[in-house]
């Protein structure tokens, strides 16, 4: 392969791949945090269409660059980590999309469940190990580039304020809902 081609295509991988893991996939939780938190129907539609269309669609690019760049899959830490990362990013896409379709069927049969369901629970958390994952592939992306120092404190600095976000968001008080009756109780009727 053509060393300029090769060099463009690592490029666009690791924009494509730094956008999704560091603005796109933070967001997408963050909607989705916030708006049960506050009761929103909107935070889960936003979570999806943000994980669909601007996390889907750059993610998949980033993996056929990568891997066309490399020619192959290697035993290296960057390139193994990112291979494991994108069959199981994959798999939670699938998985999330599932999980819509199963509370769409349970919500027009009236039956949704009083708690969160298992497979809920492991969309929740595969979505919370790949993040950090991806987070250390970034760094180990950033290693074998040999980038300046302040490209690592940026990074660090951006880490530590969606901590800071997803710290607040998961403290963050659930808006309490009210249910006002019409009806007078039966021991103050006249």
């Amino acid at each position: 392969m053509d060393p300029i081609l090769k060099e463009s295509l690592v490029k666009i991988h690791g924009l494509l791949m730094t956008f999704v893991w560091l603005f796109v996939v933070p967001l997408g939780i963050a909607f989705n945090i916030y708006g049960r938190k506050m009761q929103k129907s909107w935070g889960v539609k936003a979570h999806m269409v943000t994980m669909m269309i601007a996390g889907f669609v750059p993610f998949s690019i980033a993996a056929i660059t990568g891997l066309t760049a490399s020619g192959s899959i290697k035993l290296k830490p960057h390139s193994a980590t990112g291979t494991i990362l994108v069959i199981l990013t994959w798999i939670q896409m699938i998985m999330g999309a599932v999980n819509h379709g199963v509370f769409r069927y349970r919500k027009k049969n009236n039956n949704i469940p009083a708690t969160r369901p298992w497979n809920n629970h492991v969309h929740i958390w595969l979505g919370r190990v790949l993040l950090l994952v991806a987070n250390i592939n970034i760094v180990l992306g950033m290693r074998m580039k040999q980038l300046d120092l302040s490209i690592y404190i940026i990074h660090g600095i951006w880490l530590f304020f969606l901590a800071c976000l997803f710290l607040y968001l998961f403290c963050m008080k659930p808006v309490q809902t009210v249910t006002v009756s019409c009806e007078k109780p039966i021991d103050t009727i006249d």
